[in-house]
């Protein structure tokens, strides 16, 4: 079991050892260890703290405010896997360099999204949309969805290359022309691509 689903007071020995290594230089990513922040949230935010400074890919899911003000700082962070949840409503704050180059992100609320898009706007170039009304962990999403995401992208000065639109939820093929078309009048210099219609293959970090 991953340790970052062991629960506050269990597995001291390994949570212990793995700060250790991560007070170590040269982190670039956090092997083994899918970092879920709401089950032991204060070991987890120790991890992204110490790892911080070298961390180049990420996948944390369910983070808190403290875990997404340490995420988001993160100076040489260039691909991240962002699933949160409907309580996140922090809006975060700009940066000098924004560094993300590949995102995919779930169940974001819209101040959130915004700021982070806007934060990496001059960096991203890749991002995979989860377009699911509602999309967050624990929830049933929804797949019919209207234009509210896209209004999003508009306020966000994207330089994106290539936008993949995909479901955490069940996915419905005649509501995907539709979205497809106004993601790419918002964005006319982008692939637009959904995963599901175009059949994207899955990328891992």
């Amino acid at each position: 079991m991953d340790l970052c689903m062991a629960a506050p007071g269990t597995r001291q020995e390994e949570k212990v050892a793995t700060l250790e290594r991560m007070g170590q230089p040269g982190a670039r990513r956090l092997k083994h260890i899918r970092c879920r922040c709401d089950v032991d949230p204060a070991w987890t935010l120790e991890v992204l703290r110490r790892a911080a400074p070298t961390l180049e890919e990420l996948f944390v899911s369910m983070p808190r405010e403290e875990h997404l003000r340490t995420v988001h700082a993160m100076p040489r962070l260039r691909r991240m896997y962002l699933i949160a949840s409907s309580s996140t409503r922090l809006a975060l704050p700009a940066l000098p360099h924004g560094s993300l180059e590949w995102l995919r992100v779930s169940g974001l609320p819209q101040p959130a999204l915004v700021s982070l898009l806007q934060a990496h706007a001059a960096s991203l170039r890749v991002l995979w949309l989860d377009v699911s009304r509602g999309a967050k962990s624990g929830a049933k999403p929804k797949a019919k969805f209207k234009a509210k995401p896209f209004k999003v992208l508009f306020k966000c000065d994207l330089r994106l290359s290539r936008l993949v639109l995909w479901s955490s939820g069940h996915h419905h093929p005649s509501g995907c022309p539709g979205q497809l078309a106004k993601a790419r009048r918002t964005l006319p210099g982008a692939l637009v691509q959904c995963k599901d219609c175009d059949r994207v293959p899955w990328e891992y970090l």
